[in-house]
């Protein structure tokens, strides 16, 4: 017969290692008593030691240490991001993102590693490197990623000018002002009205509209010609300005009358 006083197994994780501890007594009256509790501390000990094994042999995917811009970004200046894990198994692999977009070495962004730890450099800063940087380190387990904001302060930059605009009537006239910068530009669309330059709203026409970087003038006719201008701006000099011809072509219909008076013998036309 075997007998267990208040046997107790207590298992601790602590730096990546499983720690075993046994309290209480395993009594016996037989050999065959004797050689069953050998057999099970023998199979308790195997547990532990296996749990070991694994957690030893690094079968976990890794974790990504949070981090930020190692400089405060300035137009013109230069600032790098860090990127390590935590913890997981090697070998681990790096990748950075932009807005969604895997980065490569560029004239202003250098990678050093594609291994743990890597860096990501930012020469030359200009305010079109604002945006979401991302950090994915992976392993044949799995994968982790952690994304951090760059803010870089500076004025609008052009990404697509408006241009002048030939249409015909009925049809509907979409023209581009697109730009960059931060804090976030914002766009002024505005008409040569005699001297001066009055803002477009939505109450100037009733076929015209504005959305967001975008002019359209739908069922558009000849009144909507003449010379009209994009103005973007951000709090941050210099603004932009740029002007454009909106030109509509077709044919006017005329109707035609006739008019016929009888005054005696004589009759007239027209």
């Amino acid at each position: 017969m075997v007998k267990a006083d208040n046997l107790s197994i207590r298992t601790m994780i602590f730096s990546r290692r499983v720690f075993c501890s046994f309290s209480g007594s395993i009594r016996s009256s037989s050999l065959l008593g004797s050689f069953i509790s050998i057999i099970m501390l023998i199979f308790i000990t195997f547990i532990c030691l296996n749990s070991n094994f694994l957690l030893i042999s690094g079968q976990e995917k890794p974790k990504v240490n949070p981090f930020g811009p190692f400089i405060k970004p300035v137009i013109g200046g230069k600032t790098s991001f860090t990127c390590q894990s935590l913890s997981g198994s090697p070998p681990l692999h790096v990748s950075w993102f932009k807005d969604g977009n895997e980065l490569t070495d560029s004239v202003s962004v250098r990678i050093q590693s594609n291994a743990d730890p890597s860096m990501l450099i930012i020469d030359s800063i200009q305010s079109s490197h604002s945006g979401n940087y991302s950090c994915k380190i992976s392993n044949r387990f799995g994968y982790d990623t952690f994304t951090t904001e760059l803010l870089v302060e500076g004025p609008p930059n052009w990404i697509e000018k408006p241009k002048d605009i030939k249409s015909h009537h009925g049809e509907t006239i979409i023209v581009n002002c697109k730009v960059s910068g931060h804090p976030k530009p914002r766009i002024q669309w505005k008409k040569l009205t005699g001297p001066s330059w009055k803002t477009l709203d939505d109450n100037f026409m009733i076929n015209m509209k504005q959305s967001k970087d975008k002019l359209i003038i739908g069922n558009s006719s000849r009144s909507v010609n003449g010379k009209y201008g994009c103005a973007a701006s951000n709090g941050v000099n210099p603004d932009l300005w740029s002007e454009f011809d909106v030109t509509i072509e077709g044919n006017v219909s005329h109707s035609h009358f006739s008019i016929s008076l009888e005054i005696g013998a004589f009759r007239l036309s027209g």
